[in-house]
């Protein structure tokens, strides 16, 4: 007789379909954490190179600012001095421009992308194993 196939019996082409969607999830994880990664070891050779103090001297260039030197603006986040070349002007639906240094920019932008896991140490999302094929 035709004895029904109990549920969570799942085929081994069920199972090697399922595999690859995990295997494909794993793949765009890594390769997601690898841009990450590349991100944020260019936010740390930005840090490592600043050339200014950010008071009288632009935090990244290290142009001097002010009465006789370029136009400064402070940077939204690091609350800094940037010349207009190292700043980036965001309005952020904003009435008055907000601008950030190209670091806390590139630290927005990381935090974005990795959605903070990455920085504030949440557990990243588990994926199921693969299924064992007999």
């Amino acid at each position: 007789g035709s004895h029904m196939r109990k549920q969570e019996e799942l085929t081994d082409e069920e199972k090697e379909i399922i595999n690859r969607v995990i295997a494909r999830a794993e793949k765009m994880e890594t390769m997601e954490q690898e841009r990450i990664g590349r991100l944020v070891d260019r936010l740390e050779t930005m840090r490592k190179n600043v050339a200014g103090d950010g008071v009288n001297r632009c935090i990244l260039c290290g142009e001097q600012l002010g009465m006789l030197g370029s136009a400064s603006v402070v940077c939204e986040d690091c609350k800094k001095n940037v010349c207009t070349k190292c700043g980036v002007e965001t309005s952020n639906n904003r009435p008055h421009p907000v601008w950030l240094c190209k670091i806390c920019l590139e630290q927005r932008e990381v935090w974005k992308r990795s959605g903070a896991w990455f920085f504030k140490g949440f557990p990243k999302q588990v994926l199921p194993q693969p299924m064992p094929i007999k």
